[in-house]
């Protein structure tokens, strides 16, 4: 009978190969899950958007033509938005921009502000943090569609009296028009106060387009650079995103 022949161990050596060949496929494989990820939550936001600029045209459709609009530029009340809190003051006139959700919920949302549709994958909604203001979507509205298109040209602006909603028929270039963009295109930040950081230089932001598509356009702000005036609330003088305040508003072009 032959003796019996002890089983052989691993040794440090063989441990440590393993440990390395499984460190450096991680490396390899982290990145392309990375983009994986990424890539997924841009489909969601972009079929988000998709959905969202339908629901914008069924209003129109719904009243003559014109873009959704909430707001009354004779009224200047602030208000405070925030979850399952009614509406009970007028907002002032521009601040629609990120509150279109709560203006068009009963009639297109089934009576829910907060759809899921209303906000990108992966956006703190709903967190603890009170820098993060859930209730506004960060998919923000064009301004151009709620003045004429005068009030978006430094040289031919008077104020008040240009702004209204507009018909979306009259878009001259609505391929190249911005009718919603993402401005969530990066993850909270924790410890800052008052506004959000600034966007990166020539950021990738998904927009909805004036003729009902969807896509990813590269860069920041342009526009008509004392954006809404003197006439409205300092939170939004700036031109924002691309597509905020575009000069020569519905007659004018995102992209080139």
């Amino acid at each position: 009978m032959p003796a019996h022949q002890p089983s052989r161990g691993v040794t440090l050596i063989e441990m440590l190969v393993v440990v390395v060949l499984t460190a450096s496929l991680a490396t390899l494989l982290l990145p392309g899950l990375a983009r994986s990820r990424q890539d997924a939550r841009r489909v969601q936001c972009l079929s988000n958007l998709r959905f969202n600029a339908i629901i914008f045209h069924m209003y129109a459709g719904d009243f003559c033509g014109l873009a959704p609009y909430y707001t009354d530029p004779l009224v200047a009340d602030p208000i405070d938005v925030r979850p399952g809190e009614p509406q009970t003051r007028p907002p002032r006139f521009f601040w629609g921009f990120d509150r279109w959700n709560y203006a068009l919920a009963e009639q297109y949302l089934d009576g829910n502000p907060f759809a899921a549709n209303c906000y990108p994958p992966t956006y703190p909604y709903g967190s603890v943090d009170p820098n993060l203001r859930p209730g506004e979507t960060p998919y923000h509205y064009s301004c151009t569609f709620i003045a004429d298109a005068r009030f978006w040209n430094p040289s031919t602006r008077t104020g008040p009296s240009q702004w209204g909603p507009q018909r979306i028929d009259a878009v001259v270039f609505p391929s190249a028009k911005c009718l919603l963009t993402c401005s969530f295109v990066r993850p909270a930040v924790r410890g800052w106060r008052g506004d959000p950081p600034p966007l990166p230089d020539n950021p990738l932001l998904e927009t909805a387009l004036t003729d009902g598509s969807a896509r990813v356009v590269k860069g920041g702000a342009e526009g008509v650079s004392t954006g809404d005036g003197r006439w409205t609330a300092p939170i939004h003088q700036s031109a924002g995103l691309l597509g905020a305040h575009t000069v020569d508003g519905i007659r004018g072009r995102d992209i080139r």
